[in-house]
């Protein structure tokens, strides 16, 4: 870059005040997206930085030039004196260079910034962060890894409201899809967890607010149920399909939203849900258990009785094992709600296995009388 383009890029003309090449680099910054144009970042950023360094190297006094409407005069002193004020002149201390406020600014800002960062003061942080990138007070290489501590950061205060972490968000070029910034690949995926997390909160509280309609109303009943907004008996008439489903979802964006909901309801609900499908499973599993062993003491009878009708076995032959069936799977549900690790009653009595070992002697069996070696 020239260095008419330096000056070009920051929209000054040429000049050693460090505080007027701040004001312009501030300035252009806040007409620019660097993550939509890094290159023009860029340029922005290299100019500042040449810039800075072209007004430090000038600071340096110029020498001092003879006027010229008046001859030099010739000094009258003798040797012995000039030596003499050579030699005093050299035993001088170097003279102090002249201190560059915006240097200390600076410093102070970056050192207050880190401390805020040890101590994972994420408001303070962000603020400080905000106030060094206007000023200019980072560098292009110090820029990337204060990004990840101040992310780092903010992550992981849940207290961050969801407008003040979406922009901080904004302000490091993070929205945008197709952003180049490098993050950590676990410091990115807990990144799009917390969006996800305050995206799915959002999404809550419109769907309370929403009462437009029927669906609306059941879908804000449930809503306003997850937020606490209902009373103890406020879960009569909700959809419990639904609600397991958000209690699912919620799960998902816990570790976030523990500010916002307590971890307790959402378990409180889940333990109401589980006693109510429970008893309903107790009446289902003691109905289809009263009909089977109606249909067993009605076939014992007739064969007491010596009164067997063929026809009426074979019909209800069918709808004795279609009703057994339903009896097993109602019964293996409710030993699962009551022990979640229950995995069914394959893992108690492996019929499959059975099954198949019986399979296989049934064709070793017949192998001799088929030929077949099996």
């Amino acid at each position: 870059m020239t260095t008419t383009g330096l000056w070009d890029e920051l929209g000054i003309a040429p000049c050693r005040d460090r505080k007027a090449i701040r004001r312009a680099y501030a300035a252009r910054l806040r007409q620019l997206d660097p993550d939509r144009n890094p290159e023009a970042f860029a340029r922005l950023r290299g100019a500042f930085e040449r810039a800075l360094r072209a007004a430090a190297r000038d600071d340096a006094p110029p020498p001092a030039i003879l006027d010229r409407g008046e001859p030099a005069q010739k000094s009258e002193k003798e040797p012995a004196e000039v030596s003499q004020e050579q030699s005093d002149k050299d035993n001088l201390p170097p003279p102090t260079p002249a201190l560059d406020y915006d240097d200390i600014r600076d410093h102070a800002l970056l050192t207050a910034l880190d401390a805020a960062l040890q101590q994972r003061d994420a408001p303070a942080a962000m603020a400080l962060y905000y106030r060094a990138a206007a000023t200019g007070a980072l560098s292009l290489q110090s820029a990337a890894g204060l990004i990840e501590r101040v992310l780092a950061v903010a992550i992981d205060d849940v207290t961050l409201g969801a407008a003040a972490f979406r922009h901080l968000i904004r302000a490091l070029g993070l929205d945008a899809a197709r952003s180049q910034a490098r993050l950590d690949g676990e410091l990115r995926r807990r990144l799009l967890a917390r969006l996800a997390a305050e995206d799915w909160y959002d999404n809550l509280l419109v769907t309370a607010q929403n009462r437009k309609g029927a669906v609306a109303r059941a879908r804000a009943k449930i809503a306003r149920l997850l937020l606490r907004r209902i009373g103890r008996f406020g879960n009569r008439g909700v959809d419990k399909t639904a609600l397991r489903s958000w209690l699912a979802q919620y799960k998902t964006h816990a570790p976030w939203l523990e500010d916002r909901i307590n971890p307790a309801w959402p378990r409180k609900l889940e333990r109401r849900l589980r006693r109510r499908e429970m008893f309903w499973l107790v009446l289902g599993v003691l109905f289809v258990g009263n009909v089977l062993i109606q249909v067993l003491v009605l076939c014992a009878a007739s064969l007491i009785d010596g009164d067997v009708d063929l026809s009426a076995v074979a019909l209800s032959t069918p709808f004795f094992a279609m009703f057994l069936w339903f009896f097993v799977l109602l019964v293996q549900k409710l030993i699962k709600l009551a022990n979640p690790d229950f995995r069914g009653f394959s893992s108690i009595v492996p019929w499959r296995t059975w099954i198949a070992r019986i399979g296989a002697i049934w064709k070793r069996s017949k192998a001799p009388e088929t030929g077949d070696i099996g």
